[in-house]
């Protein structure tokens, strides 16, 4: 037994030596098999993706795990997430090479929290459900407090960027399979695809529109940090690695643009004047120029695509615009309800029991900060969103002056939570750590 496990370590090392490119092999299997899944080419248990995650888990170093599991999370929709990321948290757990008290303490004084809500809850609360939930709370905060000297930021940033251009390029290509090209490019809000199978209840890459257009701006904005970041190191604007950067940006936000997201093409124009702001503060005025005239021709094409007159159509819509689709309707509605009961605003209901509330309320709530003081109440909902903004307050102002290209995922994920959730579903909440990640590139301050 003592020769086999030495057998198995030396096999190990070796395996370890050959560095990124063994690395490299678990992003590649697990596309693969999601793309022999989704086309129904062979069918994919959901085990075999568990089981491809739990090699990984074990075999890759701490760092490493950090980049899968960042190239994991644009993926949660079609992947048993349950299982998944709880072996994720296991591994860290044991592979960390330091742990802070933040990393431990705070998602358990949350978890404890939400636990007390649910014992309390009239409602009935599914154990799947809120192990689920509890373990991922954990999760993000054991990563956003986690010491970056640690990760390479940029691999963080870019293996996230390629999750969501997987996931637009699937989705994609089965709209392109039930719908036909000329409806997926013809305006065709494009992100559900279960409703065309005859079993409707299989795992498959399947998200809303906005969740789509979310994920895209998000990953957009990874692709443009690391190639910003890339460029000021001196690396070019375009060398190999340049390239693929930017060709799976555009490919990213070409894919999420179908769905006609209007918070996608807010997060991408914000996001373009930050990278403008930026090359004017580092003297490159030239580029600047280049850059402004040639995103100003880049709209005018795109608007007169199909895809491009529905987003015209959704932007010149007036009472759409007003209304925020009945976004507004929807946060009057749960601010009155919260307001009406003190035991709700000052403590909250919990997530399990909110998410339980289907027969009194239509809608979910679609606001981040709505959404956390619903659920957990001034006493718990505020502490909560100090603890998810203090790992990077204090690097906002340095960053603002002088790196304002880190500041990009941050101030995605920021605007995409404004018109969704990020508790139930947890999506944006999981996006929050890579763009933590980068706002503290330069310098880590916790």
């Amino acid at each position: 037994m003592e020769m086999l496990v030495l057998a198995l370590k030396e096999q190990l090392i070796t395996i370890r030596s050959k560095g990124d490119k063994f690395f490299y092999l678990f992003p590649f299997l697990f596309i693969t098999l999601c793309i022999l899944r989704d086309f129904q080419v062979v069918p994919i248990d959901k085990f075999i993706l568990v089981g491809v995650c739990a090699v990984a888990f074990i075999v890759l170093n701490y760092s490493e795990v950090l980049y899968f599991l960042c190239f994991l999370v644009p993926l949660k929709s079609g992947i048993p997430g349950n299982y998944i990321f709880i072996l994720a948290l296991l591994a860290l757990l044991v592979k960390s090479p330091q742990i802070k008290k933040q990393q431990i303490i705070i998602g358990l004084a949350f978890i404890l929290y939400e636990t007390l809500l649910d014992v309390v809850s009239p409602y009935s609360i599914e154990k799947i459900e809120f192990i689920s939930y509890i373990s991922r709370l954990f999760l993000v905060f054991f990563l956003l407090y986690q010491d970056i000297s640690e990760i390479d930021v940029k691999k963080a940033c870019f293996w996230y960027g390629v999750g969501a251009f997987v996931l637009g390029l699937i989705i994609t290509a089965n709209s392109i399979r039930f719908l036909g090209a000329a409806t997926t490019f013809g305006g065709y809000r494009i992100g559900r695809v279960k409703y065309f199978l005859p079993d409707n209840h299989s795992l498959l890459f399947d998200i809303n529109a906005d969740g789509l257009g979310n994920f895209g701006a998000i990953g957009l904005s990874c692709f443009i940090t690391v190639y910003y970041q890339n460029y000021l190191e001196g690396k070019g604007l375009w060398s190999k690695n340049q390239l693929l950067c930017l060709v799976l940006g555009v490919l990213t936000v070409a894919c999420a643009s179908l769905s006609v997201s209007r918070t996608l093409i807010v997060v991408v124009f914000f996001n373009f004047v930050f990278v403008l702001i930026g090359l004017y503060r580092v003297g490159g005025k030239k580029r600047f120029l280049q850059l402004l005239v040639a995103l100003f021709f880049l709209g005018l094409l795109f608007l007169l695509t199909p895809v491009g007159q529905s987003y015209f159509e959704r932007f010149t819509n007036i009472q759409s615009l007003v209304t925020g689709s009945g976004r507004t309707h929807i946060f009057r509605e749960y601010f009155l309800y919260q307001t009406s009961h003190l035991k709700i605003l000052l403590f909250g209901l919990g997530v399990r029991a909110y998410a339980s509330m289907n027969h009194i309320f239509m809608n979910a709530i679609h606001n981040m900060f709505q959404q956390i003081i619903f659920c957990y109440g001034l006493l718990g909902g505020l502490p909560l969103l100090y603890f998810l903004i203090k790992p990077t307050y204090r690097t906002l102002k340095e960053q603002w002056y002088h790196n304002i290209h880190l500041l990009l995922p941050l101030l995605s994920v920021f605007l995409c939570a404004q018109t969704t959730q990020v508790l139930a579903p947890n999506d944006i909440l999981m996006s929050l750590p890579v763009a933590i990640w980068a706002s503290r590139y330069i310098k880590d301050t916790i």
